[in-house]
């Protein structure tokens, strides 16, 4: 019996040393195994991580492109608000001038309309002559404004008066009113033109100067390079005209 207790004791023994031999090559097999997982985790985080950080450079970069395309927006259009700014201006000073309201230069003729030197009245050679005979007229001077006119003048004016397209001629008495002004002989008329076009129009066969002619009343015409019109310095309002969209919505 003792023999079998004796035989048993070292296998018991060896059975131990196995046994944990056995448990301890399992716990390593289980370390490795998390150690496995743990580095192939870290290696997915890093992964992300570093996708996550070119997105975000990617980010920065399109960021600033928008920036950079956002600012060169703004001073496009700054630009183009100082263009537009510029042709505004640029289109009411055109304006401005063909309503006569600034001051303008240019070539063209100076005539003068004179009443004639030997104004007749009473009776000559069995003929009744008209005591305004040889005195010039509201509508003489207009003959003469509306020839040049239609021969492509830019600017009038009668006596420093501008003439535009509200301006009045007409008879006052003795005088003549031209925008509520009275003017008296002589007459100075300032066209801003081409002077060969201008005079010619005035000196054809038949035209204001021939028509005047016949009342004895001179006229005498001098071209210069540099006529000076001033502006219109009348009422530019409106008491009862306003624009057609206005007038709809009223």
């Amino acid at each position: 019996m003792f023999k079998k207790y004796k035989f048993q004791l070292p296998m018991a023994f060896v059975v131990m040393v196995l046994s944990f031999t056995i448990c301890w090559q399992i716990k390593g097999v289980h370390n490795a195994a998390g150690e496995t997982e743990l580095s192939s985790r870290v290696d997915t985080l890093t992964t992300e991580l570093k996708s996550e950080m070119d997105k975000n450079e990617g980010l920065s970069a399109e960021n600033q492109e928008l920036k950079t395309q956002i600012e060169n927006y703004r001073q496009q259009l700054s630009a183009e608000e100082n263009n537009s700014d510029e042709l505004l201006r640029a289109d009411l000073g055109k304006t401005e001038m063909f309503a006569g309201l600034t001051d303008v230069a240019g070539s063209g003729i100076i005539i003068e309309i004179k009443d004639a030197s030997n104004v007749q009245s009473g009776t000559v050679d069995g003929f009744v002559m008209d005591k305004n005979f040889g005195i010039v007229h509201d509508d003489q001077l207009l003959m003469f404004l509306n020839e040049l006119r239609a021969s492509g003048a830019e600017a009038l004016s009668l006596n420093d008066e501008r003439i535009i397209a509200t301006s009045e001629i007409r008879c006052a008495g003795p005088t003549v009113s031209v925008n509520n002004t009275k003017c008296a002989a002589p007459f100075v008329i300032r066209a801003i033109g081409d002077p060969d076009t201008l005079e010619s129009a005035l000196r054809i066969t038949g035209g204001a100067i021939d028509q005047v002619g016949l009342y004895g009343i001179e006229v005498t015409i001098k071209r210069d390079s540099n006529v000076r019109i001033g502006k219109y310095t009348g009422a530019t309002t409106f008491k009862y005209a306003s624009a057609a969209e206005e007038a709809a919505e009223k």
